[in-house]
């Protein structure tokens, strides 16, 4: 990078502004590469308020950091700034912040009525509201449109709170509009055939992000502000796309690499401190990243990985790669055995478990908080990045390093 004339009076806040906008939560005006999926989305649900609602449900899918909520939720605003759409307002719940999968009821009669209810209670008024034709119900009532995210957390042994929900929607004889959000692309097929059948009548799925397309979104959080070096994004861009394509890990890397920076100038332009310190960083560097990347591997659960036997490594290793093949979160128990055993078999760098010690190693790696059931009984679903598991394996050199991650 050129030197930069008064390079004493710059902004200490340049670097602090990048780490603001690179905040994975943060709603960016603009959301580019998924505006095929925003655009699929927004035309079916102006349909659907067109239409009053009735009828209408969409099933979302794609692996974590993919950008699903984050694209209804831009699909949605440009709807509510619409002119000549009918008015309607968003109910949002979030399956994995409720304390059983039951309490979608209280919490959707209470956002339509603003009246608490017990569940009991609230499933009957819900179900006399939605289920039947109603006289007194005006024809241009306002549309509800209900997101319902991380649905997998409302699948139950019955199945009745999801069959119950997606039946209302598309009954017909209510303003409602659902729209369902799973990390499982294959959920409507794990469900009864009653459930199916109410589920998927429109369904669009999220692909994980490229490195293109993580450094393009990057670039486009810092437009206007000049504090990366591009070489910097695209070493963390790649590093990302290659293990999980979750666009969230890569801000964060880079959001980090900002404020490590950020440090650096404080303490460069501040009081001299005996001979003087290190000049300030004019840009987010290769360095900043590298850095921002390790400290995030410093967490308690890569400490964890980094004591986990290597026959257990090797399954979470699987379950990695066995979700980059299929692009589904859930694992299921047949296929992470079976690759588990190809891989062992293969390489001999580690024993071949038995069964028995198979369903052992994925208990304990349940107990450790790397593993979780997944909403399927025969799967599971990883608890931890799968950046740091694959940092974990090539820790171990030999046959981890050699292991296919960028298949």
């Amino acid at each position: 990078a050129a030197d930069r004339p008064g390079g004493g009076r710059r902004k200490l806040s340049r670097f602090s502004e990048a780490a603001r906008l690179l905040t994975p939560h943060a709603a960016p005006s603009r959301l580019p590469c998924r505006e095929k999926e925003r655009e699929e989305l927004t035309t079916a649900l102006r349909s659907a308020i067109s239409g009053g609602g009735k009828g209408t449900s969409l099933y979302i899918s794609g692996t974590p950091g993919t950008g699903k909520t984050a694209t209804v939720h831009h699909a949605l605003r440009l709807l509510a700034a619409e002119r000549g759409l009918p008015p309607f307002r968003t109910l949002e719940v979030n399956g994995m912040k409720l304390s059983s999968p039951q309490q979608v009821y209280s919490l959707l009669w209470e956002g339509l009525t603003g009246q608490h209810a017990s569940v009991a209670r609230a499933q009957q008024l819900l179900d006399k509201r939605f289920s039947a034709p109603s006289k007194k119900r005006r024809s241009g009532a306002e549309v509800v449109v209900l997101l319902l995210d991380e649905l997998d957390y409302l699948v139950t042994r019955t199945q009745s709170v999801i069959y119950n929900l997606f039946e209302w929607a598309t009954s017909g004889h209510a303003p409602l509009a659902l729209i369902g959000i799973s990390n499982t692309m294959d959920l409507p097929e794990r469900l009864l055939p009653r459930v199916h059948s109410r589920l998927g009548i429109r369904r669009v799925s999220f692909l994980p992000y490229s490195h293109s397309e993580i450094a393009a979104i990057i670039a486009d959080r810092l437009t206007g502000l000049d504090a990366f070096e591009p070489k910097g994004v695209e070493l963390c861009a790649r590093k990302v796309a290659a293990v999980s394509g979750d666009i969230r890990r890569a801000l964060e890397v880079c959001r980090l690499a900002a404020q490590l920076a950020e440090r650096e100038e404080v303490r460069a332009v501040g009081p001299p401190a005996g001979g003087g310190g290190a000049a300030a960083p004019a840009y987010v560097d290769l360095a900043h990243i590298d850095k921002a990347s390790k400290q995030l591997r410093g967490s308690a659960s890569l400490r964890c990985l980094g004591a986990t036997p290597k026959q257990q490594l090797l399954l979470l290793c699987c379950a990695v790669l066995q979700q980059k093949k299929t692009g589904l979160a859930e694992v299921p128990l047949h296929q992470l055995a079976g690759h588990f055993y190809a891989l062992s078999r293969r390489h001999g760098a580690v024993s071949v478990a038995s069964p028995a010690e198979l369903v052992e190693m994925v208990s304990r790696l349940r107990d450790g908080r790397l593993l979780a059931s997944a909403s399927s009984a025969d799967a599971v679903q990883l608890l931890v990045q799968p950046e740091d598991i694959k940092h974990a394996a090539c820790q171990h050199g030999g046959f981890f390093a050699e292991l296919p991650w960028d298949a």
